[in-house]
């Protein structure tokens, strides 16, 4: 369908006024030359004719519609599917072969691929580029880049070509080809050819010669007008009716463009540098938080967070569980319970080698106590306990002088101080059977007591009733004499499991009556717990459920062996926060590194991005194909990083005992964020004001031309 393209009123200025109010029209199968000098504004007029530099005033019609009137996509629309731009020079993408050049206008199109290729090779061939179809531009002469620029033109159809003195740089034989070509499209596809040149040898070929005289087009006299016949060879040129184009580039299409960028190469060094930035940064984030998260679990077990708590109704200055002190109350174990930072309670008791019984009640009490070891016999002037081994202690190997922590319910341990204080050495007590009579509570009568710090007030108290039994056991191991616990006021002796010794105490408890009075007129209860042992979360919560349980009551005493490291949670903290900061700079580094890259890369490409505009592509489709470049660069940046990763976290697990799997993902995740983060950011930042500018100006930013 034969279309003419109007001016109407139009005015350009930049550094000056170029035209003023001027209307004009260009018809369809028409060579156009612009002849003059440099500085007339051939140039300004053939990118304002093409979209490539908005006028102060006026409209370019074409196909009925004022194409400065539709927005960027439109424009980019009818740039791809109807015109077709030779420049004075670096027509083409300089990383991309003259095939892959002739491929960019129909990555939008509807085409398969295998079309797409059929048509490359019928251009290549009716302009005698078919050997060099993988050569680069710069392996091309002067007139086979321009004869490019026109097959690419040719390869979507395009029905106006703008050519700005494309044959300066050619010789009189190419330059006569390229006219001739020109002039054969012109009149065989009754398409529109525009060229603006000072050189004479147009002439020739000119259907209407122009000039710019006193801001108004003129056409010159003596103008030829051509009505040559059509070359074989240009015979059956496809046309824009049989493609149709999206007017958005998608993520595919995208790709493909990147894939086809043969000749770009990697900043290999560059990114070595990034990416081992990035495996830093990566680490050096997230070890200190790991290292301070196993370093507090270690500290956790080390220091032990139990606390001991007695209902010290007496007011004594002891931490340990005194006979007469009261028991707690189902109310105020519960309550103790639903306290934040607490993990466990249990309760707190003790079995003797000699208690109050109905049967002995009437008796003296005893001088000390009998035991028999490994088939022994010995005698201990005072009265000693058994003790419970709470589950949470097996795992305390620090605690034992001898053997170590078994299967629960097999546990039967002995103190070193009392081996010690019985001339038993610690090697002979070990595997061997220990034999006595154990004392075991299963209930309580209720008294009053004096206050040691106020003998005149009397507070209530309960005593424990036992029922005696034998008991033996093999002894498993032996507590070290530094072992921290101070809790019964029979001192350290023996230790049995908690479990067990529940099962034992809720026997006898079962097996006796609270009926049967051991003092006539003291009221008799079942056995309670005066004492509980807690566990808390974390050191942290020790310390401050220490402060919780005091203040809620004032008979609560409150006790606990764990060491001092506040300082030490201190210092993990500022190193914490040091190490952090140290990677903050890393990931600034990196992205300012990458920025820099991208900075230097986009400037390269800033010749690509106008021709792609010119050619066709939208801002949008720009930044996509920046966008999806970037990616690649951060799947190598997160590809070497994280092989890096894997090598230090080896390292660390394998010298500093850091769990392997918890840096690792806890890198990558890190990893993956600041690699595409970074590098997207470093890819779009400088390009995000470039895209947005006309694309002629683009075009003559990348080598410097003024304009024309």
């Amino acid at each position: 369908m034969k279309s003419n393209l109007l001016l109407k009123n139009m005015t350009i200025r930049f550094d000056r006024e170029i035209l003023h109010d001027v209307s004009y029209e260009f018809k369809s199968g028409y060579f156009y030359l612009l002849q003059g000098q440099s500085g007339i504004g051939k140039s300004s007029l053939l990118n304002v004719l093409g979209l490539l530099k908005r006028p102060i005033a006026g409209e370019v019609v074409y196909d009925g519609q004022n194409l400065w009137s539709l927005d960027d996509a439109t424009q980019a629309r009818v740039r791809l599917k109807d015109y077709g731009f030779v420049f004075q020079q670096h027509n083409l993408i300089d990383t991309m072969t003259l095939e892959e050049n002739l491929k960019v206008p129909l990555l939008k199109s509807n085409l398969p691929e295998a079309k797409k290729a059929a048509r490359v090779t019928a251009i290549l061939d009716k302009l005698g580029l078919e050997d060099q179809r993988h050569m680069l531009p710069e392996d091309l002469s002067g007139g086979e880049d321009q004869r490019g620029a026109i097959g690419r033109a040719l390869i979507s159809g395009a029905r106006i070509i703008l050519a700005d003195e494309p044959t300066n740089s050619l010789d009189s034989e190419n330059a006569r080809m390229f006219y001739e070509q020109l002039a054969d499209f012109a009149h065989q596809q009754q398409a529109i050819v525009i060229v603006a040149s000072h050189e004479t040898l147009p002439e020739d070929y000119a259907d209407q010669i122009l000039t710019i005289n006193n801001k108004q087009l003129v056409p010159q006299s003596g103008t030829k007008l051509f009505n040559r016949a059509i070359p074989e060879s240009m015979a059956g040129q496809p046309t824009a009716s049989a493609v149709t184009y999206r007017s958005d580039l998608s993520n595919k299409q995208a790709l493909v463009y990147d894939n086809y960028q043969s000749a770009k190469k990697l900043p290999i060094g560059f990114l070595v540098i990034v990416t081992v930035m990035l495996a830093v940064a990566s680490i050096v984030l997230n070890v200190p938080q790991i290292l301070a998260s196993q370093q507090q679990r270690e500290l956790n077990q080390a220091t032990d967070n139990s606390l001991f708590v007695t209902n010290n109704t007496l007011g004594t200055g002891t931490h340990q569980d005194l006979d007469p002190f009261r028991n707690l109350t189902i109310k105020q174990i519960q309550k103790i319970k639903k306290m934040p930072g607490i993990t466990s309670v249990q309760p707190y008791y003790t079995f003797l080698s000699y208690g109050l019984t109905k049967e002995n009640v009437r008796q003296p009490v005893p001088k000390g106590s009998n035991f028999s070891l490994g088939g022994k016999s010995y005698h201990v002037d005072e009265t000693f306990s058994i003790q419970p081994i709470y589950k949470s202690d097996l795992t305390k190997k620090y605690l034992y002088a001898d053997g170590h922590p078994a299967k629960v319910g097999t546990n039967f341990i002995v103190s070193q101080d009392f081996l010690e204080k019985n001339h038993i050495s610690t090697k002979s007590a070990m595997g061997k059977q220990v034999a006595f009579e154990v004392y075991i509570p299963y209930a309580q009568y209720l008294s009053e007591s004096e206050l040691p710090t106020n003998n005149k007030k009397k507070v209530a108290i309960d005593g424990n009733i036992y029922v005696q039994q034998p008991l033996a056991a093999t002894i498993t191991g032996v507590y070290a004499s530094s072992y921290p616990y101070d809790r019964s006021e029979q001192g350290n002796a023996f230790f049995m499991d908690d479990a067990s010794m529940t099962t034992l105490l809720h026997s006898a408890i079962r097996a006796n009556t609270t009926s049967d009075q051991i003092f006539q007129g003291f009221k008799q209860q079942p056995f309670g717990y005066s004492a509980l042992r807690l566990e808390a979360k974390s050191y942290n919560d020790m310390v401050s459920m220490t402060k919780t349980i005091k203040s809620s009551s004032g008979f609560y005493s409150v006790s606990s062996v764990a060491q001092n490291v506040a300082s030490l949670n201190a210092t993990v903290q500022k190193a914490k926060n040091g190490t952090r900061q140290i990677a903050l700079l890393f990931i600034m580094a990196s992205m300012i590194a990458l920025t820099i890259l991208f900075s230097m890369n986009n400037r390269q490409r800033l010749r690509e991005v106008g021709i792609l505009k010119a050619v066709g592509f939208t801002t949008k489709d720009v930044r996509r194909i920046l966008f999806w470049n970037a990616m690649k660069y951060g799947c190598y940046c997160f590809g070497g990083a994280a092989l890096l990763i894997v090598v230090a976290a080896t390292i660390m697990a394998l010298r500093l005992g850091v769990h392997f799997i918890a840096i690792i993902l806890t890198a990558f995740i890190t990893n993956l964020a600041l690699s595409f983060g970074v590098t997207i950011f470093a890819s779009l930042w400088p390009i995000r004001l470039i895209s947005r500018k006309d694309p002629i100006d683009i075009i003559k930013a990348s080598y410097g031309q003024k304009r024309g």
